[in-house]
């Protein structure tokens, strides 16, 4: 059997890549990719890389230091990334480890943690009461039946599931809790298939948000926080990033499915209001004009 080769990415590769400002990637995930790919960061292209880094969280926190605080509570498939967008370009700052977000936030202006518990990082000292109270927090939901769809969908893509899993063993996953919890780290296996408000529960047991959006009402919504910013946003400048390829929801299920994530996501259908009976069959259950 032939030896498996490993390619080290040029050099100069990593100076092309530094030079036309592509480092809103980490190098933990330019460093999965090339894994994926048989290549590995050579230690002069990983030192250019931690610099280009380093260079652009600085340059992003200088034009932060103007945005009044914030803070985005980024729950998984809400139209996180299409929201993380619009603020990183208004200068928001977007920290993805607790070690990165230790070196670079100085407690002002607009940021986000990913998916990274809230309570763990004030626990931590790294988000002070001093800002938490001042900030505007905010999140993104979604209809669990949706949501569910798009998780599973994103699951096989990145290779957390089996690409072989059905709908059916996943949707009986998430009522056996087969998932870790979620902490001080931006996602751990299965953990951003947690229940919504879970990212929501503040240190009191109560809602830690000042505004929760619907990501079925996200074009309005998000300019309730644009205005609530001072920022402005165009309508038709309002992205839709890291799109799920997926059929029609109701495809997906049966009566089985159903039951499954009623009962995997009560918390969420009840904190936020969303019907315990799909879109679909309320629908089918209106009388024809």
């Amino acid at each position: 059997m032939a030896d498996t080769v490993t390619r080290v990415w040029p050099f100069r590769d990593a100076i092309r890549l530094s030079c036309f400002g592509l480092m809103r990637i980490s190098t933990r995930r330019l460093e999965r990719i090339l894994n994926a790919t048989g290549w590995r960061l050579g230690a002069s292209a990983q030192r250019l890389l931690n610099l280009a880094q380093h260079l652009q969280q600085r340059r992003q926190k200088k034009r932060n230091a103007a945005n009044p605080n914030a803070l985005l509570v980024w729950i998984p498939k809400t139209a996180g990334t299409s929201l993380n967008t619009l603020l990183t370009n208004a200068g928001g700052q977007t920290f993805l480890s607790i070690q990165d977000a230790r070196r670079y936030f100085r407690n002002r202006g607009i940021v986000t943690f990913g998916h990274i518990s809230i309570p763990h990082l004030r626990e931590a000292g790294i988000v002070t009461d001093e800002f938490y109270n001042s900030a505007l927090k905010f999140a993104f939901v979604r209809n669990p039946f949706d949501r569910t769809v798009s998780l599973f969908e994103y699951s096989r893509l990145i290779g957390k599931i089996p690409p072989s899993m059905g709908f059916p063993t996943f949707c009986q996953m998430l009522k056996d809790h087969a998932y870790e919890d979620i902490g001080d780290y931006n996602h751990l296996g299965l953990s951003q298939l947690n229940p919504q408000v879970r990212w929501l529960i503040g240190a009191k047991g109560g809602l830690c948000v000042d505004f929760v959006g619907r990501f079925e009402n996200f074009a309005d919504d998000i300019q309730i926080v644009m205005r609530r910013l001072n920022l402005s946003v165009a309508s038709g400048a309002i992205p839709h990033a890291n799109r799920s390829q997926r059929m029609a929801t109701e495809s997906y299920y049966c009566d089985a499915q159903i039951d499954a994530v009623q009962h995997a996501y009560r918390c969420d259908f009840e904190a936020f209001g969303y019907s315990l009976i799909p879109r679909w069959e309320l629908q089918r259950a209106r009388p024809a004009a």
